[in-house]
């Protein structure tokens, strides 16, 4: 899963619809795997710390090379136009960010001495009326899910298209710096949401 999800970022380095289409099949191949492995996981009941370690591995790492793969594809190659490879890796850092978040919650409740928080909708929801607000507006705008290996790979073929048809590289652009604005006000609010719920709150003293 791993290898497919950077060999994914990787096909985007491949100039032209050749490239989206690679990056598209094996980001839906990754996905495949994704789900396969964890069925069977579940079945055999062999889950591991291990398991989970190289699965955060293979979404973090390949989200990240796919959205620098984006900045380069953008710029028209290495050297071309280090302007939209400098769009890529902010993009990258911003979804590392964003992907990190929860993971900070554990870190943090485990370094306070407190006891591993459920992942439930009723933990996560915020307490205060206009983030929860905006947490439902968000469940019916899901423009988070953009962020995630199958989707955006599927965008960059979209635009691989489009490009082709139009001969330059004006639709790959657009959907960086799209990527890009819209990654950062999703974590920010994902920030916001997870101060503003009881996730890294102590339970209560009986």
């Amino acid at each position: 899963m791993i290898l497919i999800g950077w060999s994914a970022a990787a096909s985007l380095l491949i100039p032209g619809l050749p490239g989206g289409f690679m990056a598209a099949i094996l980001g839906q191949l990754q996905m495949l795997i994704d789900s396969t492995d964890g069925e069977v996981a579940r079945w055999r009941q062999t889950m591991s710390p291990t398991g989970v370690f190289l699965d955060k591995i293979a979404h973090y790492t390949t989200e990240a090379f796919i959205a620098i793969a984006l900045g380069v594809r953008a710029a028209g190659g290495f050297g071309a136009d280090s302007g939209w490879v400098l769009v890529g890796a902010l993009l990258a850092v911003v979804l590392l960010l964003n992907k990190s978040l929860n993971d900070f919650v554990h870190v943090a409740r485990a370094q306070a001495g407190l006891p591993r928080v459920s992942e439930s909708a009723e933990v996560s929801a915020p307490r205060h009326g206009l983030v929860a607000n905006l947490r439902k507006f968000a469940r019916y705008v899901p423009f988070h899910k953009l962020f995630h290996s199958i989707e955006m790979t599927l965008f960059a073929l979209v635009a691989a298209v489009i490009d082709a048809i139009a001969g330059d590289l004006i639709a790959t652009r657009i959907l960086v710096a799209g990527l890009l604005i819209c990654a950062v006000p999703a974590t920010i609010g994902h920030a916001v949401a997870i101060l503003s719920s009881n996730r890294l709150k102590a339970p209560p003293q009986s």
